[in-house]
């Protein structure tokens, strides 16, 4: 797990993802919310693609959005 991300915030969406991942009952369950604030953005992208159903799939389209739009990813 990552440091503390401090006041990092995600969009109802993504907060929902992560949620439920983490084995919240709902996307408005609350419990995980101090666990996801230790979470890397990494991490976060991951969970959120998983939630999604592209497993194991994060480093590749990081790779692809890093190579398409000339940013780099942390």
């Amino acid at each position: 797990m990552g440091k503390n991300q401090g006041d990092i915030t995600y969009s109802p969406s993504i907060m929902g993802a992560v949620r439920q991942m983490l084995g919240a009952e709902d996307e408005d369950d609350t419990k995980y919310d101090d666990k996801i604030k230790t979470l890397s953005k990494s991490e976060i992208f991951d969970l959120v693609l998983r939630w999604e159903g592209y497993i194991n799939c994060d480093y590749e389209i990081k790779k692809w959005v890093e190579e398409i739009w000339k940013v780099e990813l942390k």
